[in-house]
């Protein structure tokens, strides 16, 4: 009986030690990412996974370093993994979910990610519980799914009133849906919020312009390009803008301005009319 005492002790001390082994890797590997050494802290991430195969938070973190390094694919795959030992692991579904979104643009993914992570959130933070909608609407709006995106920008606005991209977003998924009035609401609030937004600026000066709106398109479009001088597609908007209103000259100024900062819509409307 003593032995086997003995015995059982000695194999929970072989295991606490694996354990601690493990940990330190970990905090190493940390240590590294927190440096922007991310193969280093990769390699540390190795040893944790290779000392302890279920250490589900060594393989979330080797994703998100495999992710600062562009590897997307092989990042999905470690998120995965982590969510395969911990299904309630909400951090790997929103880092998941994060790639799946912006980086591979799988928005089926993203939202199936951002929706069990909307279940099993229980956040108290306003701007991360915000954020969830947030980007669970950029996902619904990406994939057409334009009404269901404005709900759920609608509840990040709840959570977060001081939200001005989700106003700016509302308000351009409801001007594609040509409510270019319920579109200028939004981005009034957007610039409540921050007066030197300059998306905000555009897509009300775009909006102003689809109801006919000129001067008042112009004068948005203006303070677009003062708080943003590059705006490429403020000076084409402007251009054609200006264009209705007869103003050639200086509509052709905005148009090759638009073109040397890239904005490939305005070669083929320079040569027709601004020869």
């Amino acid at each position: 009986m003593k032995n086997l005492f003995l015995l059982i002790l000695a194999f929970y001390s072989t295991i606490n030690g694996y354990s601690q082994i493990a940990n330190e890797y970990y905090n190493k590997g940390l240590a590294r990412s927190y440096l922007k050494d991310y193969q280093g802290a990769i390699k540390f991430y190795n040893k944790t996974i290779k000392t302890n195969p279920e250490y589900a938070e060594a393989y979330c973190a080797r994703g998100f370093a495999k992710d600062k390094l562009k590897d997307y694919n092989a990042a999905i795959k470690d998120y995965s993994k982590a969510i395969g030992i911990n299904p309630k692991y909400t951090d790997a579904y929103f880092r998941r979910g994060f790639v799946k979104l912006y980086y591979q643009k799988d928005y089926q993914g993203a939202i199936a990610d951002y929706s069990k992570l909307i279940e099993l959130n229980n956040s108290n933070s306003t701007s991360y519980n915000a954020n969830l909608y947030f980007n669970r609407a950029f996902a619904k709006d990406q994939s057409q799914d334009h009404q269901g995106a404005i709900d759920d920008f609608g509840k990040s606005i709840e959570i977060n009133p001081s939200f001005p991209e989700a106003y700016f977003r509302r308000g351009f998924v409801k001007s594609y849906l040509q409510d270019y009035k319920g579109d200028i609401e939004d981005q009034n609030k957007a610039l409540q919020i921050d007066s030197r937004y300059a998306d905000a600026y555009y897509a009300r000066g775009c909006a102003k312009a689809s109801l006919f709106d000129y001067t008042g398109s112009i004068a948005d479009l203006d303070s677009c390009i003062k708080i943003d001088p590059v705006y490429n597609y403020a000076y084409f908007e402007r251009g054609s803008v200006k264009m209705k209103l007869g103003q050639k000259d200086n509509a052709c100024q905005d148009f090759s301005q638009a073109l040397k900062l890239g904005d490939s819509r305005a070669k083929e409307v320079t040569k027709v009319y601004c020869k």
